[in-house]
Order: C-alpha cells, then structure tokens, then sequence
C-alpha cells in the first residue's frame, strides 16, 4: 500500500506539474498572441489615422477672395440690370484682407477670371511643402456684357499673386519661375512634367448676383475654383 500510494502521488504530482506547464504555455501564448493582435490593431488605427489626414488635405479648400454687392442700377420700365457695383476682397492663406477695390460692371452675371497650377494628387494628400496646393492667380473681373480682355484687373499675369507673399511680401523663387513659365507650363506637357505641375490652365466662375451679397471665391487643395454664397 505505501509503494501504491507513492506511485498515486507522484502521478498526480506529475500531472499537475504537466498542467502547470500546459497553463503557464497556453498563458504566455496567449499574451503573445493579444500582443500581437494589439500590434495589428495600433497599425490599421495609425493607417486609418494617415487615410483620414491625406483625405483631409485633399479635400481641403482655401479662401482667396470675397466679393460684396454694393448696389445695382435698375431699367424701371423693363427690370433689367443696368449695372453692378461689387467690391473685391483678395484674401491671404489666414483670410485676411489684403487688398479690395470697388468695380462697376455692367449688367448682374459677374465673372472671375483667374489661372490656376494644379500638382499630383499624392504630392496633395502627402502635403507636400511645395506641392500641397493648388496656386491661383486672380487674372480679373468681367461680366457677361462686357469682353474678358475689357475687364477690371486683379492679380499681375506672370509675377506671383499677393496672397503667396510672406509677411514681408517676400516670394520664393521656385513660385516665381511657375508664374512666369505659366503659359509654357499650360501647353508643353513635358514641361509640365519636369516642374512637377499635373495641370495649368484658365479658370472662370460667375454667378448672377444681387445687392447685399455676399460671394465667396475658394480653391480646393487638388481641385478647381468655387464662387459660392458667403456663409457666416
């Protein structure tokens, strides 16, 4: 009988040391493995992270003007619109007015007019320092009555716009070259290609406008031109 309860005894010695062993396996296998899948989670949570930012970025939209209607001169007899005065507001990156001029125009369909230098979608939604936006220059106002090349100047064709200036109303030279080589950039693709510009082309927005409005002009950061009712 001792010699059977000592064989009892070693193996039920035996097999909760084997238990122990399995659990202890099983238990660091298993940290192991919540480790792992902690990992994994941090990782898909980061890329959704970057996912969000870059589609952020792309979607991102830039004020660069305003236009306030001031008044409107009106045929009685037949309700046409003789006349327009708007004031154009050009904005800096912070929406800070940097320059406005009162305009009379005739007739009420307001046009702006502007050339835009548009880069590489992922250049964008990687925000890229250089390439993270789309450049405009606001070449001038018109209306439907009048011809384009009539219209009232804004921007100056060729140099850089204000609203790219610095604080000091410093521009950099790798701008200054985009602007002068616009029209090159526009129509020699290649060209385009080796300064990085997926796209330079003319751009026009209008609407039919009326006194007391508000319009704003906008850019998207990939995109084009907006000239939308001004919202508070």
């Amino acid at each position: 009988m001792p010699k059977l309860r000592t064989r009892l005894a070693l193996t039920l010695s035996c097999i909760v040391a084997g238990a122990a062993v399995t659990w202890w396996v099983m238990t660091d296998m298993a940290q192991q493995r919540i480790a792992a899948l902690e990992a994994e989670q941090a990782r898909m949570e980061a890329e959704l992270a970057a996912f969000d930012e870059m589609l952020e970025r792309l979607s991102r939209s830039r004020r660069l003007g305003r236009i306030e209607v001031l008044d409107q001169l009106v045929d009685e007899p037949t309700g046409e619109v003789l006349n327009t005065s708007v004031r154009f507001v050009e904005l800096d990156d912070r929406g800070r007015s940097i320059g406005e001029q009162d305009i009379d125009l005739p007739g009420d369909v307001i046009h702006v007019d502007t050339q835009t230098i548009r880069f590489p979608h992922d250049q964008v939604a990687a925000g890229h320092p250089l390439r993270g936006n789309t450049l405009v220059l606001l070449r001038r106002i018109y209306s439907e009555c009048i011809a384009p090349q009539d219209g009232v100047p804004l921007d100056v064709p060729g140099a850089v716009p204000p609203g790219y200036a610095d604080a000091e109303g410093r521009t950099n030279e790798w701008e200054q070259g985009l602007w002068s080589s616009f029209w090159r950039l526009a129509r020699d693709p290649d060209f385009a290609r080796a300064a990085g510009v997926r796209v330079a082309q003319g751009e026009v927005v209008y609407q039919r406008m009326a006194p007391g409005q508000v319009w704003q002009l906008d850019v998207d950061a990939a995109g084009g031109i907006t000239l939308m009712a001004a919202v508070d």
